[in-house]
């Protein structure tokens, strides 16, 4: 699921699409075009704001009340579930979904992008290009929902300008998506002042990430990882049914994309392994560079968890990585979700310069996560 806040001014286009979660953040031009990276000019700063597992409730109009903060927009975010004509009977495709105020958010848009935005309406949506392309559409086109809804698609824009989401609506036209995700802030004066009074409006034991133009490919939550839709132009676009698992997280997936992007290998130190065919060698790499320098012991066999593992992060959660078999958890029993870890750094090193990122700096630490993001 995705909820998205956005604070400032206007939004641009960046043609980087990952960073390490430490540094993360994506660029605000004045009054620019898409694919321009250029710093604004005359205009606030901005702040993007987010926080795990969506904002707490009345968080956006708390920071709306801050004097300091001169503009503040709240954006949604979840999965929602497309019906494909392609797709076998009963199964859907997932997208990465996010929901807006037209007029607030686009008030951080450059003007052509803006002007669409602004008169965005009820079953009416916004598609950015990577989306646009995997569904083959543009304006006019439609997407037909799982829930019997349909989204007259009325413009196809930037991927920077829309977070890469695969659909962009306004608020409340798809009940599916109500998690506010991150807001944007523009505002006056230090930006180490309005930060402390956001956090101040936080609940007690809640992480929060800040972000300006710059420090980040994307202005979104979760911006360590490729975002959906560049998973699956990479890596295919798979449709699935919900498996009878008991934590309802479980995923069948179409059994055509299965047969044709995952696959069973031998790999030093872990042994038989099931992940997408893209990423295979670079992961034997990996492990036989970690073997070569006498390091293998850093990886212990029996803390392997899986590559290809279909299922949701969570039961209301968006699509686990693992569900393109492009992540895989090492060392799991001492690197759980949530606490820092252990693992070594030469082996966080190693992953690293074959393509991966590591989840142990994320805002919820997940330690024993690497995420391929080499595209």
């Amino acid at each position: 699921m995705i909820a998205v806040v956005l604070v400032g001014t206007v939004l641009g286009a960046c043609t980087m699409l990952v960073v390490d979660d430490t540094d993360a953040g994506a660029p605000f031009v004045a009054e620019a075009t898409p694919g321009t990276a250029s710093a604004a000019v005359n205009s606030p700063p901005v702040l993007l704001v987010w926080t795990p597992d969506g904002l707490a409730p009345g968080l956006a109009a708390g920071v709306d009340a801050l004097p300091a903060a001169t503009r503040v927009t709240e954006v949604r975010g979840d999965l929602v579930e497309m019906i494909d004509p392609a797709a076998p009977a009963g199964y859907v495709t997932p997208l990465d979904a996010l929901s807006i105020d037209p007029v607030g958010y686009a008030s951080f848009l450059p003007k052509g992008a803006a002007a669409t935005i602004a008169t965005l309406s009820p079953g009416e949506a916004v598609i950015g290009e990577t989306s646009a392309r995997l569904r083959r559409i543009g304006a006019g086109g439609s997407l037909d929902l799982a829930d019997g809804t349909t989204a007259r698609i009325v413009s196809v824009l930037d991927d920077a300008l829309v977070g890469a989401a695969e659909l962009v609506v306004a608020h409340d036209t798809l009940p599916a998506i109500v998690t506010p995700r991150f807001l944007l802030v523009a505002y006056d004066g230090p930006r180490e002042a309005i930060e402390r009074e956001i956090r101040e409006l936080l609940p007690p034991g809640i992480a929060v990430r800040f972000r300006a133009p710059g420090e980040t490919p994307l202005m979104r939550h979760g911006d360590a990882v490729l975002p959906q839709a560049t998973v699956k132009e990479q890596f295919g676009e798979f449709s699935y049914r919900h498996g009878a698992g008991g934590d309802g997280r479980e995923l069948e997936l179409d059994p055509a994309w299965e047969r044709d992007h995952i696959v069973e290998a031998e790999m030093p130190i872990l042994g038989t392994v099931r992940c997408h065919r893209a990423i295979v060698d670079e992961l034997r790499a990996a492990l036989v560079d970690l073997e070569q320098r006498n390091l293998a012991y850093l990886v212990a066999a029996d803390g392997y968890r899986g590559c290809f593992v279909p299922r949701l992060v969570a039961v209301d959660g968006g699509v686990s990585r693992h569900a393109w078999g492009v992540a895989l958890d090492v060392n799991w029993p001492k690197n759980r979700e949530g606490e820092l870890g252990t693992q070594d750094p030469r082996l966080v090193d190693t992953m690293t310069a074959h393509g991966f990122t590591w989840g142990g700096p994320w805002l919820v630490p997940d330690p024993a996560h690497f995420e391929w993001v080499a595209i």
